[in-house]
This record gives structure tokens, sequence and C-alpha cells, in this order.
């Protein structure tokens, strides 16, 4: 091991004594903080009201929402509610595989809903075959109209249950036509379809 010199010592004060001072002429002036702070800028007073009412702004935006949705999708009209509609084939042959309709067969059709005019169209393909009320094998009993007809071709029966409180004019033209214009009257509609074999 080397002995200490007094120069050594000598040396090792004043190393310290710059590594004490290292910096000491970078180092800010007081106050500085302040200066900074001051010299920021201000929010606007826009930016200053906007931040105390931003959560109020929002909350009421978001209930606006919620009560414009609930609005839009309930139906507040008693009118608007769709019918009940039930579609039967009554089977008039033997016993056949699978559950399709068969020439033959007789279609019977009813629908139901509350006050108002109803009304039921059958169609096969684009041909009408019977409107009611009013129809050949139309009944009205119990709140509920009832249609009932023969299935004496191969094809595709369409049956359509409108609603309206108003009175429903019978159906003209093409089955989209007719439809078109019933509902340019204020009537509602279901349709289902049935395809015989």
């Amino acid at each position: 091991m080397t002995e200490r010199t007094p120069d050594d010592a000598r040396a090792e004060a004043r190393i310290e004594a710059a590594l004490c001072n290292l910096g000491a002429d970078q180092r800010p002036p007081l106050g500085w903080q302040a200066r900074v702070l001051a010299s920021a800028p201000r929010p606007s007073v826009w930016r200053r009201w906007w931040a105390g009412r931003a959560a109020a702004f929002t909350g009421a935006l978001a209930a606006a929402a919620v009560l414009a949705l609930v609005v839009i999708w309930r139906p507040w009209r008693p009118d608007a509610a769709s019918p009940e509609l039930a579609v039967l084939v009554d089977r008039q042959g033997g016993a056949t595989r699978g559950g399709a309709a068969h020439v033959g067969d007789v279609l019977r059709v009813s629908a139901r809903h509350g006050p108002g005019h109803r009304a039921i169209w059958i169609y096969r393909g684009d041909e009408p075959l019977l409107a009611c009320p009013g129809g050949p094998g139309c009944s009205d009993a119990d709140g509920a109209l009832a249609a009932e007809i023969p299935i004496d071709l191969v094809g595709t029966y369409t049956v359509v249950a409108l609603w309206s409180a108003s009175p429903i004019a019978a159906p003209a033209g093409t089955r989209d036509e007719a439809l078109a214009a019933a509902e340019r009257g204020g009537a509602g509609r279901r349709v289902e379809s049935i395809v015989v074999n």
C-alpha cells in the first residue's frame, strides 16, 4: 500500500471543493418558478366558462339522446302495434312427407287487432285471390277477421294482414302497388308466405 502525502491530501480537498461548486454558475436565480408560472398563457374566458359547465352539458346531452331513442323506438300510438296473424294449412288429403302445403289443402287465416279497420289479402304470386272483409270465404267474429280459401294450384301464397285507423281500400293493381297504396293511406301490415308443392 502506498502512503499518503500532504500533496495528495491537498489535491483531494481541491477536487472535493470543485465538485461541491459544480454547476453553481448554472443554478437558476431565486424566484424563477413564480416568473415562469406568471408568463404562462391564461385560459380564455370561454375555456374557463366551459370547464365549469362541461359535465352538466354532457349529462344533459346524454339524457336527451336517451329520451330521443325511447321516443323513436317506442310505439306510442295504439294502432302502431302489429296485429295477431295466424296462418294455418288444413290438410285435406292423407299423410304426406314434410310440413309443406299441397294442392287440395285449405288455407285458413285469422287477424286480430284492437279498434280500427282490418283487412286480409291473399295472393298467389302477384295474382289477388281474396280480399277481406267482403270477399267470399271471409268472416268477422269475436274481434277477429278470418279468411278461408282452398289451395288449388302450386305456387307461393302470400297472406297480408293490414290495420289502420281509417278505412282500407280494396287492393288494386299488383301486390306491391296495393301494399304501397295501403301504406300511403296510413295502414300497417304483416306479411307471411306459404309455398305450395
